[in-house]
Formats: C-alpha cells, structure tokens, sequence
C-alpha cells in the first residue's frame, strides 16, 4: 500500500491482481465504478452501535449465513490465523451479490436469461457510469477471485473446471496476504464431483506444485494455470491456491469475527447496510512512507497534508444506495475508546481535504459527510456527488490516499 501511494506521488497508477487476491482499481476517475441479506430498506445510519463486545462465533459453518449482518456474517468464513501470521498488508473484500445488483437498479443474474445481459450487468457493477454520465454512482470492487469481469466472459469454461457457474454466486469473502489467498463463495453450489482428492475433504482443480505456474496449463478460472483447492459444505465452496490452507479450514478454527477489532468495524459497515465492503489492515503511518521518498520538500508536504494524528491499524470501507444515493462508508478502528474520540474532528478534516490519487479536493466528489465515534471506531458516512462513484471512492484504501494515513 505505501508503494502505490508513492508511485501515485511520481505519477502512475496502480497495478492489477491475478486470481485468488484482490485486484486493486487502475482507474480511481470517476470514470470507474473474497447469503444474500435485505439491504434495500432504508437504514439509520447515524446513530451509534456498540461494537466493541466480542460476541459468540464459535459457530458451526453451516449456520453462520443466518446472522444478521452481512459483513459479520463473512467474516465468519475466514480464517483469523492467516492475518495473525501474515507479514505486511491484509486485505478482505466482501460483495453481496444479489443486494449490490439490487442497489444498483441491476436485475438479478438469476433473473436474466440472457448472457450478454448478465454480462453488461457485472460490468456496470465493477465499472459503473456515475451520475453525471447517466450511471447510478454505485459500483463495487471485484474479487480477485474471478477473473476477467466476475468470469462471466466465459462462465462455460469456469462452470466446466468447478463444476458451477459464476452466476450462481451469490457472496463473496475474499482474504488475500500475499502469497496466500483464500476465498469462500456462497450460493447453491456443487462443486464437480470428477475432481481429484488431494486430501481429506479437499480436491484440487489443476496439478502441479502449489503456486506454481503453468501457462500451457492456463484456463478461464485459473490464468496462470496454478492448481486451486476446494472444499465444498452446505452451499459454501472455499477456494485457495495453499493446500495446508484448505486443510485447516476443513478442520475449523478462530474466524476473523473472533477478533475484536475486526468485528468493530465490521459492525459499523453493517450499520451502514453497505452490500460490498474492503477491510485492510497493515502500517498506515505516513513514517512508512518518508524512507522511501528523496525530495525533502515531498516529505515535507506529504507530512503536512496528513490530517490524522493517533495510529490506527485496520480501515474498512463500503458503498450502499438507498433512496437513490449511493454513499460511501469509511471505518477507522484506534487503539481505544479515548483515541477515538479525539480523532472525530481529524477524520472530518481528512475528508475535506485533498486526495493525492484524484489530484482534486475531496469536497468536490462528496458530500454531506457525517462522522462518529463508536468505542474504539470513527465512522465516516458520506454521499458520493455526480462525478465520482463509490467503486472510486473503495480504491482510495487500496490505493493509500491521505485519508487513510496517520501522521
């Protein structure tokens, strides 16, 4: 993350993902844009709920798609060790499928019969027009764990190696901690019963070594033509390029909804009805950076730009439309209730600032911004104005804008 705000101090743009990890935007103009609960009601997304009490999620899997909160609710897929151990940056992306067409005046997949219509339907979603340009302003971020735009260019190829097609999903919980990803997907799923068992519980689409490329190899689901594990239970299909990985999971575990600070700002997301999400935790401090930049004068404004004063260590951001607006959510999690508290006024600041990676002030691209401390979180609501679009606003964590640094 610190590498690509550097790079976007020089000038250039972000790079793209390949399978199994998210794939952050290139674009963030406001050209752009790892169950299904309601979220098209009308929410109160203003009034405070507490979030740091860890709750019970010694769940079995099979029962967890029952909660409440949809990005609660995914959570509760992914394995919490994979962050403990992870060395930099971790990033967690979440789409409910079926709400976020639904918020964004799109017919349902499963409604349509028509393959170019699903098609032209999961672009919109993942590059969506804004208001100016006659969209909606609502998009969201693409999992890496389809290719292309969600695998639909060619659901016939990734239906043959999985068994299912790319339409029949309905959620996604995507963690990626370089080299390891993980994904569950959810929906009425039957993985291919002619796949071979590469442990137990496990089969694997692919030979060879894991992570090993294979371009003679390559095919829709698998670009680089590695090997992917699977493990299918009660419409749930987990996805990893890491055999050990696959296997743990089979075996259960602490889930990242243990953790309570990522329960934290999965809360407040909920609380904002957003039907997809990005959570990253990793090092947001504008120090990280300084080392990596020469000109002391870059140093010096970057510094001065950084409206955030006490660290924080994970950020989540989501986009929901309600009543026709898309809005833009951003949850800061800080080391108490304290911390918190003071950083109300900085979080405002940094959102009537300027962004780095759109060159322009933020005040020109949202609007009405709300922000409110919940024990240890700050929640920043905000409506996304006619020339930018939600899907723009999710790259500003991906692409590590001022907003989400602290001094």
């Amino acid at each position: 993350m610190a590498a690509l705000l550097v790079a976007s101090c020089a000038g250039s743009d972000s790079s793209s993902d390949e399978n199994g990890s998210t794939a952050p935007a290139s674009d963030p103009t406001p050209v752009e844009t790892d169950v299904p609960v309601e979220t098209d009601v009308p929410v109160e997304t203003d009034v405070p709920v507490e979030t740091d009490v860890p709750v019970e999620t010694d769940v079995p899997v099979e029962t967890v798609l029952d909660a409440s909160g949809f990005i609660e609710t995914q959570l509760r897929l992914l394995p919490k060790p994979l962050v403990d151990s992870a060395e930099n940056s971790v990033t967690v992306t979440l789409v409910d499928v079926e709400a976020a067409f639904r918020q964004a005046d799109l017919t349902d997949p499963i409604d349509l019969g028509d393959e170019a219509e699903i098609i032209d339907g999961f672009i919109e979603l993942t590059q969506p027009a804004t208001v100016e340009n006659g969209g909606t302003g609502y998009g969201v971020v693409q999992p890496g764990f389809f290719p292309g735009d969600f695998g639909v260019t060619d659901p016939d190829g990734f239906e043959g190696e999985f068994g299912f097609s790319p339409f029949d999903v309905r959620a996604v919980a995507e963690l990626s901690a370089p080299p390891v990803s993980f994904s569950v997907v959810s929906g009425d799923l039957q993985v291919a019963d002619d796949l071979v068992e590469s442990a137990d519980g496990v089969v694997t689409v692919g030979s060879g070594a894991d992570d090993e490329v294979d371009l003679e190899g390559r095919t829709t689901a698998r670009p680089l033509g590695r090997p992917l594990h699977l493990v299918e239970r009660n419409g749930l299909v987990a996805v990893t390029r890491q055999l050990p990985v696959a296997v743990d999971w089979v075996a259960g575990g602490e889930t990242l909804a243990d953790d309570a600070a990522w329960l934290a700002v999965a809360r407040q997301l909920d609380a904002s009805a957003v039907a997809a999400a990005l959570i990253v935790s990793g090092e947001f401090s504008v120090g990280s950076l300084t080392s990596q930049i020469e000109d002391p004068g870059r140093i010096a404004l970057l510094e001065a730009a950084v409206q955030i004063s006490a660290p924080f260590e994970l950020v989540g951001v989501g986009s929901s439309r309600v009543d026709g607006q898309a809005t833009f959510t951003a949850v800061y999690h800080f080391a108490d209730a304290d911390a918190a508290a003071g950083e109300v006024d900085n979080v405002a600041a940094a959102w009537a600032g300027d962004s780095l990676v759109g060159r322009e002030s933020l005040t020109e691209v949202i609007s009405n911004v709300r922000v409110e401390p919940v024990g240890s979180t700050v929640t920043m609501i905000g409506d996304v104005g006619d020339r930018w679009s939600t899907r723009a606003a999710m790259s500003t964590l991906l692409l590590g804008d001022l907003v989400v640094l602290h001094r």
